[in-house]
């Protein structure tokens, strides 16, 4: 838990608790007068800049139960908002709660409408606060933390008062079910001029606080029912936390009747249940509650509130840096993890390269003596796949001729004649050394082998088509040249076509006559170059 300053105001005096690491500190006191205000000066001075809740438990505390149209989003909030101006237009410190919606008509919300009348008394610690930088985080009401500290001590009831005292007199505070209707605080008339032994506040004895218990008890019931929030036919159950020495004038004087029911609970029980150190005073058990739980301010704080917003920024901005400083080193530590282990891999793949070097040189000397070396056994075998590459066959290129034959199936070969035209000697390149690294493969330039001789290919050939068709004749004739023609590096040369298309050629014959009898012949020439 976050260290905190804890402030409890009343009508006529301030108290200050330091909240650290779970744990509140005692009490120092400061009047509501001149030298308190100084005082309290003082105190902040030696103060960390830790965030401030205040705890008001004044009089001049006022509460409304009003019906307004239910309006959804914005303009609902623009709507409370005009009329919590209205109801309190000399306070900044107010508030307007939705609880819950009419049952009939056109199901208007119930608002509660709370405001501290009275800013005067609040405003000079404020300032202080202010004047010190330190960060103010939130006004709360007494009246709408002890639903809190209902639930801390688990005795809701559809109907329940709570009695509380303080140095202001006493708290009563109704709740119909989890949700406050109406508080209000009530000075206590002192009847014993000594206190008696465990009274929290000097000047009010048993007797008059369990008179004034009873008083007020059957004067809010009376008030409850006469304003609706209270039906005769139901029991008002009635809480009242009070230390252990006045449970006994408390119990003789306020008896049960059909509609009222009591129930006592000393504060060193709560204290107790709530974990605390010492039986504290009902002021320690809401700033206890604060101090652990920190509900949302119940009153805005305005321009009060921007050395918290700050404080907060502040805190964000210090997470965030912790955050990545986080991930930077982590990222540090997975980057080394890597380097180590790679290192170490490295090392591992060392010692198996070592490791079968030293197999390899073993095996090698266990070897018998050969006349050659197994570098040049290696270099004699790669000489011979080479030649055999630069070897030349027909077998590739009649391949392409007879894939481009099939594209022109009129067409018959008659004779094919192939040779390799003559060998020109490849320029000279310099030998690789071997360094200890692996040869790459023997070049035909390296040893001054003849680069791969082009191939001449003679086809001759005819085409089956019916007398006359001359166009025909030609088309496939020229399917056979362009299909061989696509083959990179081939050249085609027609050396006799089946039909003389020459500008200069003679026409022969006569009409009626047949033509000569076989078949159009044709002679190519094709030379491929790989």
């Amino acid at each position: 838990m976050k260290n905190k300053l804890l402030l409890y105001l009343d009508n006529h005096k301030l108290c200050a608790y330091e909240w650290n690491a779970g744990a509140m500190s005692a009490c120092r006191q400061f009047s509501a007068t001149r030298e308190g205000h100084a005082a309290f000066d003082d105190y902040l001075g030696g103060q960390a800049r830790n965030p401030v809740y205040i705890v008001a438990d004044l009089v001049e505390e006022e509460f409304q139960r009003v019906l307004l149209p239910h309006v959804p989003g914005s303009a609902g909030r623009k709507l409370l908002e005009r009329r919590l101006a209205q109801a309190y237009r000399d306070t900044p410190y107010r508030q307007a709660t939705i609880q819950g919606r009419a049952s009939e008509g056109r199901r208007d919300d119930h608002v509660m409408l709370s405001a501290l009348t009275n800013p005067a008394a609040l405003q000079p610690w404020v300032a202080l606060v202010e004047e010190h930088r330190m960060p103010l985080a939130a006004v709360y009401s007494a009246a709408f933390l002890s639903a809190h500290l209902l639930k801390a001590l688990r005795v809701w009831q559809d109907h329940l008062l709570l009695i509380t005292q303080n140095a202001g007199g006493l708290r009563q505070s109704y709740f119909h079910g989890h949700e406050l209707k109406f508080s209000r605080l009530t000075a206590i008339e002192p009847d014993v001029p000594e206190p008696a032994a465990g009274d929290p506040e000097p000047g009010v004895g048993n007797a008059a606080l369990a008179g004034t218990v009873a008083g007020e008890t059957g004067k809010m019931q009376q008030f409850l029912t006469s304003t609706h929030l209270l039906d005769r036919a139901h029991v008002l159950r009635v809480v009242v936390l009070a230390p252990s020495a006045r449970m006994a004038a408390l119990e003789a004087r306020c008896a049960d009747s059909p509609d009222l029911a009591f129930h006592f609970i000393d504060l060193e029980g709560v204290a107790h249940q709530l974990h605390l150190a010492e039986a504290p005073v009902q002021a320690d058990l809401l700033l206890a509650l604060v101090g652990r739980h920190t509900p949302p301010s119940h009153y805005e704080l305005g321009n009060s509130g921007r050395f918290f917003q700050l404080w907060q920024a502040r805190r964000q901005l210090l997470g965030a840096t912790a955050a990545a400083a986080a991930l930077a080193l982590a990222s540090v530590a997975v980057d080394t993890w890597r380097i180590v282990d790679r290192s170490h891999a490295s090392r591992q793949l060392l010692a198996e390269a070592t490791r079968f070097d030293s197999e390899y040189r073993a095996v090698m000397a266990s070897l018998p003596p050969t006349a050659a070396k197994p570098a040049n056994m290696k270099a004699a075998v790669q000489v011979a796949d080479m030649l055999a590459r630069q070897d030349g066959a027909p077998a590739p290129m009649l391949t392409r001729v007879g894939q481009a034959m099939e594209r022109a199936p009129a067409l018959r070969l008659t004779a094919l004649d192939w040779q390799v035209a003559p060998l020109q000697k490849a320029a000279e390149q310099p030998l690789a050394v071997n360094n200890g690294e692996a040869l790459p493969p023997i070049s035909a330039a390296a040893v001054g082998v003849p680069a791969m001789a082009a191939q001449v290919l003679r086809i001759d050939g005819e085409v089956d088509s019916a007398p006359g068709d001359y166009r025909g004749i030609l088309a496939n004739m020229n399917m056979l040249v362009l299909e061989l023609g696509r083959t990179p590096g081939m050249q085609v040369e027609v050396l006799a076509a089946p039909v003389d298309v020459r500008e200069n050629a003679k026409l022969t014959g006569k009409s009626g006559q047949d033509e000569a009898p076989g078949k159009p012949g044709f002679s190519l020439k094709v030379s491929w170059t790989q």
